[in-house]
């Protein structure tokens, strides 16, 4: 999800360093004196300021004055290590600067490096006058309140900078309004930036009108979500922060989220969904929560079916709501740059912003930002944020980025089927998995329509079949009418399972969606014609096929009839390593043959490519004798028998067969 912001960068009289040599450069900043403060601002933008909280100052000692840098430490690579963290380096997509200015009381005396002057203490009006704060300054006096901010207190004056309030605001605060307006910005006790959180709400002096101030890790410090430009400006009787605009006058901070949406006619349509949700509750209850609230003209470019589908199934309309909600307090002048936060989903949402005071959320933008309420803040945005379970099987299939099986799909008219009706199970292979095959193989399959159908049909089952219901070598019927998938289960380590379709290892299970389930394979199925006996025919294996039909009719129809077999299959090279004579005597013998073939066997799958580094794996053969299979520094032996790594996991359509160098042979 992207965010953008409109971000710009305060000159102030001391310079600045690029925020990309900051960490280099504490040197520099050390020799710059005390008692400054860096301001990592961007270009364009005076009022876009994030606070590092990197100070200098001078601590006094009996024999010289030692500078340290912020808050009283004293190891000299601080700023390195802390400050430089607490640096961006980028803010909506533009590099940022480190600009120094004095700290709140210290000025400049000339010809001294840093900000060595002490200035005294003046009365929170004075200190507006002194800050060029000429209209708040103006705004009190005409209020009668020059007495108040002149000798009463201890008050936070929240005041909008010169400038900071359009021409309709200012006729909106006329002076017979002066007064509430002003005792909205005043809080009756002084509050310093470095007290700020996101769960703390204070009360104003107008009436029960409570406001809330954050700070946020990446520096910024905001009101009621307006942005403070110039904190901490300390007065005898207070503080002053300095915002980039007025506090609202008709905000909604005493309604709950709940409320707010529910008294937009713009939100109708995801409030019917919150009730849908049965969701009501969970957002009129105290907490801090943020929603990103697709409007009705978002929400009307969703397809028929999925609107249908969320206002009719509880579990959907929960959660497509929580998908929208984050457990915090995001302000949208608190984003700085590409972010993410959880959604009551679970779900990841992006945001990241730009330069042009765009703010994208997802694929959609913010609209409208900031409507407060007593419990958290909505931001409208123009695109809603699906999550998977509301997506169908081909909906999924394209939004994780496995764009060549939607495109075959396209191709096979399979894509409304899918999408309407169901339920289905899908094993997807991923791009890569595609290119793989190889393109004068993609090519042929494409123009080959039946063909193409076949494949595809061959990745999918009727019904939801879920990673937790599957059973080591079950078969289940693909789409294709003609086949079966194998499904394999097998130990991956200590920590769990893994799972196989076939030779295809799912590397995401369990993707949900409206009408079944995708999992992501690595492997492109391709429908398998041969069965183990067709292999054996081929020339490189005629003496095990020799001993195959020399253990007798039943062994060979069994070699047929199975549907999930391995095979360790050696070579006729192999058997160059047996004298002619005891290959003579095996084959005279139909009980010996039998014997020497069930000793390749395994009763199930076994996949070469499951198998770990350094791991040995025990496994009886059909003789009921354990055959010990491990790899190590690349090759895998079964017994004292090198698997060749190029012709091992070959799927028939009964069984695996690995290539193997050596005959296992049996005690005869």
């Amino acid at each position: 999800m992207k965010v953008i912001l409109s971000v710009a960068i305060v000159v102030l009289f001391l310079g600045g360093l690029d925020s990309r040599q900051f960490g280099r450069k504490s040197a520099i900043y050390r020799s710059r004196g005390p008692n400054l403060r860096a301001v990592e601002v961007v270009l364009g933008s005076p009022n876009m300021r994030f606070f590092t909280e990197c100070h200098s100052s001078y601590k006094r000692s009996l024999s010289s004055p030692a500078l340290l840098l912020s808050r009283q430490a004293t190891a000299s690579s601080y700023f390195d290590q802390m400050c430089w963290k607490s640096v961006n380096q980028e803010i909506c997509g533009k590099p940022t600067s480190v600009k120094f200015e004095c700290a709140d009381g210290y000025e400049k005396i000339q010809g001294q490096p840093g900000c060595t002057g002490l200035k005294a203490l003046r009365n929170l009006l004075a200190t507006s006058e002194e800050l060029g704060l000429s209209w708040v300054t103006s705004l009190v006096r005409d209020a009668g309140l020059t007495a108040v901010l002149e000798t009463a207190g201890a008050f936070t004056l929240f005041a909008p900078a010169d400038g900071a309030l359009t021409a309709q605001q200012l006729a909106t605060i006329n002076r017979t309004d002066s007064m509430p307006f002003l005792l909205r910005h005043l809080v009756n006790k002084r509050i310093l930036s470095s007290e700020f959180d996101a769960a703390d709400v204070v009360q104003t002096l107008y009436g029960n009108h409570h406001i809330r101030l954050n700070r946020y890790a990446n520096g910024a410090l905001t009101v009621n979500c307006v942005r403070i430009i110039s904190p901490d400006r300390q007065g005898s009787n207070g503080v002053i922060h300095v915002i980039d605009r007025a506090l609202s006058l008709t905000d909604s901070s005493s309604q709950t989220i709940y409320d707010v949406i529910a008294g937009e006619e713009n939100f109708s349509v995801f409030s019917s969904l919150i009730d849908t949700a049965e969701m009501k509750d969970e957002l009129t209850t105290e907490g801090l929560f943020t929603v990103f609230l697709p409007t009705n003209v978002a929400l009307k470019q969703l397809s028929s079916t999925i609107l249908k589908f969320l206002e009719t199934n509880h579990a959907a309309a929960k959660a497509f709501v929580q998908n929208h909600i984050t457990k915090a307090f995001q302000c949208s002048a608190a984003i700085g740059g590409p972010s993410t936060q959880t959604t009551l989903a679970g779900d990841s949402l992006d945001m990241t912003c730009t330069a042009d005071g765009t703010i994208y959320i997802g694929e959609g933008i913010i609209t409208t930002p900031d409507i407060l309420a007593s419990n958290g803040v909505v931001h409208a945005v123009s695109a809603a944020m699906i999550p998977d379970n509301v997506k169908s099987v081909v909906e999924n299939s394209e939004g994780l980025g496995l764009a060549y099986f939607r495109q075959l799909l396209d191709s096979a008219f399979l894509e409304s089927a899918l999408g309407n009706q169901g339920p289905y199970t899908l094993f997807v292979p991923t791009d890569e998995a595609f290119k793989a095959l190889g393109v004068h193989f993609l090519e042929l399959l494409k123009k080959d329509k039946s063909q193409l159908r076949r494949v595809l049909l061959y990745h999918m089952l009727g019904g939801q079949l879920n990673t937790y219901n599957m059973i080591d070598d079950q078969l289940a019927p693909c789409l294709d009418g003609q086949s079966n998938l194998r499904l394999q289960v097998f130990r991956k380590s200590s920590r769990g399972f893994s799972y196989a379709i076939e030779h295809a290892n799912i590397l995401k299970s369990d993707i949900i969606s409206r009408n079944g389930v995708v999992h992501i394979i690595d492997k492109v199925l391709i429908p398998i014609k041969e069965n183990i006996m067709d292999v054996l025919a081929k020339p490189d294996f005629s003496k095990f096929s020799q001993m195959v039909y020399a253990g007798g009719p039943q062994l060979v129809n069994a070699m047929r009839a199975s549907h999930a077999t391995t095979l360790f299959l050696p070579t006729d090279e192999a058997f160059q390593h047996l004298p002619n004579s005891v290959v003579e005597k095996l084959l005279a013998s139909p009980k010996d043959a039998a014997k020497v073939v069930q000793n390749h066997m395994l009763l199930n799958i076994m996949l070469i490519e499951e198998c770990l580094e350094n791991v040995k794996y025990r496994i009886e053969n059909m003789l009921q004798e354990p055959l010990e299979i491990a790899a190590n520094d690349g090759t895998v032996y079964v017994n004292n028998a090198a698997i060749e790594i190029a012709r091992s996991d070959h799927m028939t359509k009964n069984g695996v067969i690995h290539v193997i160098d050596k005959v296992l042979m049996p005690d005869i």
